[in-house]
């Protein structure tokens, strides 16, 4: 009997041997097959997301801008955009880049760029309003915003209250930093000459053809009717240019008792040449200095005035 135990025994102790070594076998294959297996999983997804992502689905179809009036500048903005993204899929376009160029617009102030899944870009922008109208050194006209950056020229924005009066003066080319403050306060002189001009009854802000702001705190408006410059200095506008107008009415009404009151000397001489005043100094009150032109030119003046005037002409 303890015989057979003992064989018994003695073949069930190679079974107990081998087990561990298919079981480490088995643990090793599946150490290994887990990564594989995630490795595989990952590029199923890369491929399955590049098949996704390069389809017409993720191609550029819309370009939304918002914040913009003018629908040509809207066109503008859209054109850029398209122009930029060609044909990169809408995943991989860099909106910074985009950002950089509709910024880069003049009539621009700000962007900013946004994917609209699948198949969109959305622009929010500033832009630029005009403000002042310029003339340049060369004689051509630009519209500058509240920041005399130029935004385009005379024909490029329309006003619904039409042309307004022309400043010259401001700085043009590469700025300083101290060429942009005095741009700046020249900006603010124009709106404040706007604002204290532009009161009714009888705005005299529409009598103006052109501003003089080369010096900021030394403004010299210039009439379209009658063509004289009037010097106001930097301050009270509305009343030194109504008193220049005052002694405008006086000469041509032949007032010398007004002139008289005025400050304003030698008016008989005056009177004898209504048409020929080209510049009124009315900075200080107690001095306030006329420039009659020469004789030949009052002459000319009154020529052409008769000749505009005269029956049969159209104006």
């Amino acid at each position: 009997m303890r015989r057979r135990s003992s064989r018994r025994l003695g073949k069930g102790r190679p079974r107990r041997g081998r087990l561990p070594g298919l079981s480490a076998v088995v643990s090793q294959v599946v150490r290994f097959a887990r990564p594989l297996m995630a490795l595989i999983a990952l590029l199923i997804i890369m491929v399955a997301y590049n098949r996704v992502t390069g389809s017409e689905l993720f191609e550029l179809h819309h370009v939304q801008v918002s914040g913009i009036d003018s629908l040509q500048l809207q066109s503008e903005i859209e054109q850029t955009v398209r122009k930029t993204v060609g044909s990169t899929r809408l995943l991989d376009i860099e909106l910074a880049g985009i950002r950089q160029k509709i910024e880069a617009m003049p009539r621009v102030r700000s962007a900013w760029v946004m994917r609209a899944l699948p198949d969109s870009i959305r622009v929010e922008a500033a832009e630029r309003q005009a403000t002042v109208l310029a003339r340049r050194d060369d004689g051509a006209l630009a519209w500058l915003d509240s920041d005399a950056v130029e935004i385009g020229d005379v024909s490029s924005v329309k006003l619904p209250s039409g042309i307004p009066p022309v400043a010259k003066g401001f700085s043009e080319g590469a700025r300083t930093q101290l060429a942009i403050a005095d741009d700046r306060e020249r900006i603010a002189v124009y709106n404040q000459l706007q604002e204290e001009l532009s009161i009714e009854p009888g705005a005299i802000w529409t009598l103006i053809d052109q501003i003089d702001l080369s010096l900021p705190k030394d403004v010299t408006i210039h009439l379209a009717r009658p063509a004289v410059r009037i010097h106001l200095g930097s301050r009270e506008f509305r009343n030194r240019t109504e008193t220049a107008l005052k002694i405008l009415d006086g000469i041509k009404r032949h007032d010398v008792d007004m002139l008289n009151r005025l400050g304003v000397q030698d008016g008989e001489a005056l009177i004898r040449n209504p048409d020929g005043i080209t510049y009124i100094d009315v900075v200080r009150p107690d001095r306030i200095v006329l420039i009659p032109a020469a004789p030949e030119a009052a002459k000319d003046t009154k020529q052409d005035s008769q000749a505009r005037n005269a029956p049969g002409k159209k104006h």
